[in-house]
């Protein structure tokens, strides 16, 4: 989302919305981002829907979730008010604008990958959890293959990361401590059942042999 605007810059805090127009629907939504400056983090973006920006309260105790004070929550609110006529709004498809929707078009494809392949992604931590490590250069290009307007690569691994779709190393979106060394966004298996079926039959330690 490239035209973003600044709701709150101080020290520590950086919050900014998009505007997204459903070219599908006709609804316009307001997409919102809250950045740590201090720990160069950038948390759970969420969008609300035009009507409801405003006046829905619950929205609004993100970001006293993430450390926000009143007087900031304040500001931030004030500054949507006051800009909400003037945000650009970049037209998008519905899909594109839902985080579970963009999410299954990219587990189709691990669906649609090979059982060797599969197999090479394949590992469990020390907690027996069963992942799929897609090497970090794979998933990208199967993310620039689709047309997700409204969304930036950098900010769907960062929510994968925040709804807890992913395992991640520390202070990182992907993952690398596994024998092999290679980076790559390590979806946890049970989590993204629902969107590529149950998983094949063979037993784990068979398809390691």
């Amino acid at each position: 989302m490239d035209k973003k605007m600044e709701l709150l810059n101080n020290e520590k805090w950086l919050v900014e919305m998009a505007g997204i127009f459903d070219r599908v629907t006709g609804y316009r939504y307001i997409h919102l981002t809250t950045t740590n400056k201090e720990e160069n983090l950038t948390y759970k973006s969420f969008t609300v829907p035009f009507d409801k920006v405003v006046d829905n309260k619950a929205r609004f105790n993100e970001f006293t979730c993430y450390g926000l004070k009143r007087n900031e929550v304040k500001t931030v609110v004030q500054e949507i008010k006051g800009n909400l006529g003037k945000l650009q709004y970049e037209a998008s498809n519905d899909a594109a604008s839902n985080f579970e929707d963009v999410l299954e078009v990219l587990c189709k494809k691990i669906k649609a990958a090979s059982k060797v392949e599969r197999m090479t992604w394949d590992f469990e931590d020390k907690d027996n959890n069963s992942y799929y490590k897609i090497p970090n250069p794979t998933f990208k290009k199967w993310f620039e293959e689709e047309n997700f307007e409204g969304w930036k690569y950098q900010e769907f691994v960062r929510d994968l990361k925040v709804f807890e779709y992913t395992l991640c190393s520390k202070n990182r979106n992907d993952y690398k401590n596994t024998k092999d060394g290679i980076r790559g966004i390590c979806l946890q298996v049970d989590k993204i059942m629902k969107y590529i079926g149950k998983e094949e039959p063979e037993k784990r330690e068979e398809r390691h042999k």
